[in-house]
């Protein structure tokens, strides 16, 4: 699972990578963020809404079926925009970067609370 709690966002490369790689996606409902996941590609919620990110993690980590889905809807989405590149950079930098960041993300969320 990818977490993105980001206030602002352009056009976030993590989530397009995180999509390439199959993963299911929490993120805030910000700009780009919203553009990217909407159709079921991943569950956005509102950024400053605590109880709104532990529903979200909750539902993601209690529902296998409701991951698969974002799973497969944001491959084929990303497929359609990307082609070539989804595998270029998909597990390159999702395996680097996005994966231990949003781990640590999750921790530091989950700590806090």
């Amino acid at each position: 699972m990818v977490c993105l709690p980001s206030q602002r966002e352009g056009l976030p490369r993590c989530i397009m990578e995180a999509m390439c790689a199959e993963r299911p996606i929490i993120a805030s409902n910000i700009r780009g963020c919203n553009d990217l996941l909407s159709s079921g590609c991943g569950e956005l919620v509102q950024y400053n809404d605590t109880d709104a990110w532990v529903a979200g993690f909750t539902t993601l980590i209690q529902n296998p079926e409701l991951r698969l889905t974002m799973k497969l809807s944001g491959y084929k989405k990303s497929k359609k925009l990307y082609r070539k590149r989804c595998s270029q950079f998909g597990y390159r930098y999702l395996s680097k970067v996005c994966l231990v960041g949003n781990v640590y993300s999750i921790l530091l969320f989950v700590l806090s609370r």
